[in-house]
């Protein structure tokens, strides 16, 4: 379970990355930077429900996943919300690709708080 453990993590790694990078790039829309954000948060929290022996279901609601994980991962409401809707609204034409730089600030916030959590459980395993 190790293993798999740390490739969820690098996953999520990968993603909170290339959402960094993709910010700073002027020419490429939020919303694109926001559904990477996304995918690290949503692949950090399945990891986190891996580790607790309780495997995630095929969803990209990180709502859902957060319940499940109430006690261990805090969010903001209204983050959660809002980056959601980048898991599959947002690869789609009609919806808006353009994000407050705020809202990414805070979509990074939760995404390094997942994915940092995810480390810290491998690390006492």
């Amino acid at each position: 379970m190790q293993r798999e453990l740390e490739e969820w993590r690098d996953r999520a790694h990968d993603d909170l990355n290339a959402a960094r990078h993709l910010r700073t790039n002027l020419g490429i829309p939020g919303g694109v930077a926001a559904f990477h954000y996304q995918q690290a948060t949503e692949k950090a929290l399945k990891g986190l429900l891996i580790a607790d022996g309780d495997p995630p279901t095929k969803t990209h609601d990180l709502r859902a996943l957060l319940t499940r994980l109430a006690d261990r991962v805090k969010a903001d409401h209204n983050t959660v919300e809002a980056l959601t809707a980048f898991a599959v609204l947002g690869r789609y034409p009609g919806f808006s690709a353009q994000v407050p730089e705020d809202e990414l600030d805070a979509f990074d916030k939760l995404a390094k708080s997942c994915v940092d959590q995810l480390g810290i459980e491998i690390s006492i395993r």
